[in-house]
């Protein structure tokens, strides 16, 4: 049975373009190839546990660690629970979607 193209493994050129457009270079692959694999369909990485999903989960706590970081040295006088504001603002889905827009990732 013939699986639909689109849930084939990435192509070379595909992996080249997503690299140009980001402007990195991956040396392991797989991880680019992860971050677009879907867990839900039938696919040789969902029997590891390799999807999107794992990549969002660990991407949303270095975010959110990398701003806590920056907000509370960038603004000691602020009381923690400015900071929390302040942090959650910035990793808001709707303002990184307008970021993703503004550098063409959508």
């Amino acid at each position: 049975m013939k699986m639909h193209k689109r849930f084939q493994p990435m192509e070379e050129d595909v992996i080249e373009e997503i690299e140009m457009i980001l402007q990195y270079r991956f040396r392991n692959k797989i991880l680019l190839v992860e971050a677009f694999t879907q867990y839900s369909f039938n696919n040789p990485l969902k029997k590891a546990g390799k999807s999107y999903e794992r990549l969002e989960f660990m991407g949303d706590s270095v975010l959110g660690c990398l701003m806590a970081r920056e907000t509370s040295s960038s603004y000691e006088a602020l009381p923690p629970e400015q900071l929390m504001l302040l942090r959650a603002a910035n990793v808001d889905t709707e303002r990184l979607a307008r970021i993703a827009i503004k550098f063409n990732f959508h």
